[in-house]
């Protein structure tokens, strides 16, 4: 059957969450998919009520005809009564990143910038497509979410992603192409078999439709079982996350090691997602299930998108922690300062507070320090003076904030720790107002 542009609102449809007027996105190539694509889609939009169409075509700069390229597609989208855009990108690729990868994460990087709040970006791909991303995340050894392969709508910043063609094989796009006479471009290097996808398009493929016709069907279902699978995984990681949270930043270890070994590793693949962090590579989980079932009582696992770090029976998610500041940072502060910390530890004020600094003890000579270790302190009620580590110890501060906690000094004497304690010989009676530091912005203490 040809497709029609009830095609799309029928997509639109399935799909509640895009009800109302909104803008839609084309990511416009010029290519076979992306042209049925716009081309159905302005011809469906007058039926969407308060639909907005803009065609945006990406230049990656990697072939001669580029140029020319851009050109055919805005003439498409003029012929068509399309607005369009176009912008140019230059490719850079990361160690151990393909040429597609990094083409792909220069594309969407692009196409960023046009997709506002509720915005809609459609794109291409089709039936045949996910034939191929399924196979390539089965070469990868990808789990139940990469066998998922792609959805057809999916959050995208802060609007939506929609592939209403994912149904649609290649056969059917290039039947209505051709009946409605429709120009493309046809890229030469979807035809290199040096590239993994198109090994798999033009190598691959082909073998496994003679011998299963309905190959492509058949992994499609299996993408739609795995990501109903992935949807109850992460029900069942919410759940026991949630059982498992110890405070917002920290899961408790010994509520954790109740479950099962798979539902703890779910739980934490949620609970990193929750903390909007990527997911480690299953080298850093296997070192995550490693520092959680160690004896030792602190550790740290680092990867590309944050760290997982543990203290006493908790573990702490993070992004990853930029160096901690000098020993010899020093920076000379009155009653009235704001200073942005380095090493993105926020920002402190002094001001005005409850059972601050006396104004006629602390003297004109006040700085902000780190640790540099042997401080002491004697905390406002307190009959002793202590070593400031060994407060920090007691008092539950994690292990690695406490060398990032900003100090005040008045002249050459700690007076004051950053949202925790004043010295006793320079504060204020109990209840007076006095100097203090109001210490925002910063990680988690405990």
């Amino acid at each position: 059957m040809l497709l029609q542009p009830e095609n799309i609102l029928t997509c639109l449809d399935r799909h509640q969450q895009l009800a109302g007027p909104r803008r839609y996105v084309v990511a416009f190539s010029g290519g076979l998919d992306s042209t049925v694509l716009l081309d159905l889609t302005r011809r469906a939009l007058p039926r969407q009520r308060g639909a907005d169409l803009l065609a945006v075509h990406v230049d990656h700069n990697l072939q001669a005809a580029s140029t020319a390229w851009a050109k055919q597609c805005e003439e498409t989208a003029t012929l068509f009564g399309v607005a369009y855009e176009s912008c140019q990108v230059q490719i850079e690729t990361r160690q151990g990143e393909s040429p597609e990868a990094a083409a792909r994460n220069a594309r969407y990087a692009a196409l960023c910038q046009y997709i506002g709040p509720g915005d809609v970006l459609m794109t291409g791909h089709h039936r045949d497509d996910q034939l191929e991303t399924v196979l390539l995340q089965l070469m990868r050894g990808a789990g139940v979410a990469g066998l998922a392969g792609m959805a057809e709508c999916s959050r995208y910043q802060t609007g939506w992603r929609l592939r209403p063609l994912l149904s649609v094989d290649r056969v059917s796009l290039l039947a209505y192409a051709e009946q409605s006479q429709l120009q493309w471009i046809d890229d030469p290097t979807n035809t290199d078999s040096r590239y993994d996808r198109n090994f798999l398009r033009h190598e691959v493929v082909p073998l496994l439709g003679q011998r299963w016709p309905g190959v492509a069907a058949a992994v499609a279902r299996s993408a739609r079982h795995s990501a109903a699978a992935v949807r109850l995984l992460r029900e069942l990681g919410s759940s026991d996350a949630s059982f498992a949270t110890a405070n917002a930043d920290a899961l408790d270890l010994k509520r954790l090691g109740t479950l099962s070994v798979e539902r703890q590793q779910n739980a934490l693949r949620y609970w990193l997602l929750s903390q909007s962090l990527s997911i480690p590579t299953t080298a850093h989980l296997q070192q995550i299930d490693q520092l959680i079932h160690a004896t030792s009582a602190a550790g740290c696992v680092s990867w590309s998108g944050g760290e997982v770090r543990r203290y006493r029976n908790q573990i702490y998610a993070m992004q990853s922690l930029p160096a901690q500041p000098a020993a010899d940072f020093h920076c000379a502060v009155s009653p009235d300062s704001v200073v942005t910390l380095p090493a993105g530890l926020g920002q402190v004020r002094c001001a005005t507070v409850a059972d601050g600094l006396d104004p006629q003890r602390y003297g004109d000579k006040l700085s902000l320090r780190f640790r540099a270790g042997g401080e002491k302190l004697r905390p406002a009620g307190s009959a002793h003076r202590r070593e400031l580590r060994n407060l920090f110890q007691e008092a539950g501060i994690v292990p690695w904030m406490r060398d990032r906690i900003p100090l005040l000094y008045a002249g050459d004497r700690l007076a004051a720790v950053a949202g925790l304690w004043v010295e006793q010989d320079l504060a204020a009676g109990q209840g007076a107002g006095g100097l203090g530091l109001i210490w925002e912005d910063h990680p988690p203490l405990y």
